[in-house]
């Protein structure tokens, strides 16, 4: 929330979204912050356990979600987050939809958060043979965001992505309009 909080974003905080918040460890974290916290996950499993270990977190809902966001209303959101979650995606395409729906929820004043690989080496990009990571180069996802009118307000080396060769970047983006 510092580094969020440098940018004098969100104006407001009264709704954050976690997406692919797994067994909701920082959905919890961002309760005290926001009125409302929405963690999304695609994992029924992670999300019956999120439900489990945040009973008492009254201002936290969880919420299995499918491929898409359409359901959620625009103009909604005044943080959303999404960390080690964007890169197990099977396609670019499917990232590139899903930053657009983060654009299209946020609000004009609240801010996008996300972590994503810009580089993997080939030989990594298959886990055990069947998973397979997904990455975007920086500059090309510089140039899709700014596409969606979204003002990319900071982009960083992610130190906290340590795999060999793999460079990661977290991207802060505002609205523009």
């Amino acid at each position: 929330m510092v580094k969020i909080k440098s940018f004098n974003l969100p104006a407001r905080q009264l709704a954050a979204l976690d997406f692919g918040c797994g067994i909701g460890h920082l959905t919890r974290a961002l309760a005290p912050h926001f009125d409302k916290c929405l963690g999304l996950d695609i994992s029924a499993e992670m999300i019956e356990k999120a439900r489990e270990l945040n009973q008492e977190m009254d201002n936290c809902k969880f919420v299995v979600s499918c491929e898409t966001l359409e359901t959620l209303p625009d103009n909604h959101f005044d943080l959303v987050y999404a960390n080690v979650v964007l890169q197990h995606a099977p396609k670019r395409k499917m990232i590139k939809r899903y930053l657009a729906d983060f654009g299209r929820i946020i609000k004009k004043e609240g801010v996008i958060v996300f972590q994503l690989p810009s580089h993997i080496p080939f030989k990594d990009r298959l886990w055990s043979g069947f998973r397979s990571y997904n990455f975007i180069p920086e500059k090309e996802m510089v140039e899709y965001l700014q596409s969606l009118n979204l003002k990319v307000l900071s982009v960083e080396n992610d130190n906290g992505f340590s795999s060999p060769g793999v460079v990661s970047r977290i991207y802060y983006v505002g609205r523009t309009i």
